[in-house]
């Protein structure tokens, strides 16, 4: 019988909120480095899953450094040093903003997702998922088809491939947030190529 051990790690959503697992990320990432030197928090865990703010983190911790093979691009305290310069910024829903929906003054969605964009392309450039370090899932809803989506990093890439920001960008699309991501499927498969609409993963379909 198999015995093995198998970690996953699954990192919540909730929008600035995820500088708190970012923290205990670099807590544990910390703890391990001293007890197997040279490691870093991938390679303690089999599989990462994670939505909305758990999916950025898990790109974080998972993109590939294309200097040094087979090594992680950013370290548990370079994510948690991402939420600290970068959250407020992103994931703010001031009061002020609050207001200004009540009084119909402003639109439903807050946030220009521009900036969020900008910085996806800057953390991960063309990297795909394909290329992720460990198993990974990120979650999304596909607003076309009305279920949930799970992007993952083990899959048939001539028919499922995208590019990490933009799986980042669905994960995060928060409704009263961020608008839904419009993204495409870059495989080269011919029946990939309808561009998908998503929202965060946190969407639950209603129920009649």
């Amino acid at each position: 019988m198999n015995t093995k051990k198998v970690r996953i790690l699954s990192i919540d959503g909730g929008g600035i909120r995820g500088i708190i697992p970012a923290v205990s990320l670099k807590y544990i990432e910390d703890y391990l480095a001293e007890k197997v030197p040279g490691t870093s928090l991938c390679d303690h865990f089999d599989m990462i899953a994670g939505t909305s703010t758990g999916g950025i983190l898990t790109a974080l911790l998972l993109a590939p450094n294309s200097e040094l093979p087979n090594r992680p691009l950013y370290s548990a305290a370079d994510a948690l040093k991402f939420y600290q310069q970068e959250g407020f910024s992103i994931f703010n829903g001031s009061k002020v903003s609050n207001w200004k929906r009540l009084w119909g003054l402003r639109s439903a969605v807050s946030f220009s997702p521009k900036r969020i964009e900008a910085l996806f392309a800057q953390y991960f450039g063309d990297t795909k998922i394909s290329e992720l370090l460990r198993p990974a899932l990120i979650t999304t809803y596909d607003m076309q088809r009305k279920h949930a989506y799970f992007f993952t990093s083990r899959e048939n890439t001539e028919v499922r491939e995208f590019y990490l920001r933009d799986v980042l960008r669905s994960t995060s699309a928060a409704p009263t947030y961020f608008p839904p991501a419009r993204i495409n499927n870059v495989a080269s498969h011919p029946d990939s190529k309808e561009p998908m609409i998503n929202l965060d993963g946190g969407v639950l379909p209603t129920t009649h």
